[in-house]
């Protein structure tokens, strides 16, 4: 996954690394999906669902293999299996800045959540270290 955002232009989160993704991956592991081209993967999705709330996170494709329907594909299949879980409303977390992420989800007609915002804290990490330095 990790060479894969990296062709996709992704830019990783703290919480992007081996270690941070096990437990969930043992977890959800059916929600975990990757597109493959052979043995080379060209798009993932990790999909969450806690029981009350399916989220889609880290949609990501290779730019070699964009506009072939990749991207729609991995939503259809990770929405049918959140479905399955029990998700009335799926959450997909688009970082402000990414247009093109923007742009996939307004075209699939996917509502802006305007009501919301959505606060973050990383318990781990140069911003947490800052703050409480600062405190």
């Amino acid at each position: 996954m990790h060479h894969s955002t990296r062709e996709a232009t992704t830019a990783p989160g703290v919480t992007d690394t081996a270690a941070a993704l096990r437990p969930r991956l043992a977890a959800q592991r059916e929600l975990f999906l990757l597109a493959l081209d052979g043995t080379r993967i060209v798009g993932t999705v990790i999909g969450g669902w806690d029981g009350w709330r399916g989220s889609i996170a880290r949609l990501a494709v290779d730019p070699v293999y964009r506009r072939e329907g990749i991207a729609r594909r991995l939503v259809k299949h990770v929405e049918h299996r959140l479905r399955m879980l029990g998700a009335k409303r799926i959450r997909s977390v688009v970082l402000r800045t990414n247009r093109r992420g923007r742009r996939f989800w307004e075209s699939a007609d996917d509502e802006l959540e305007r009501e919301a915002v959505t606060y973050i804290k990383d318990l781990d990490g140069a911003k947490a270290a800052a703050s409480n330095r600062g405190s």
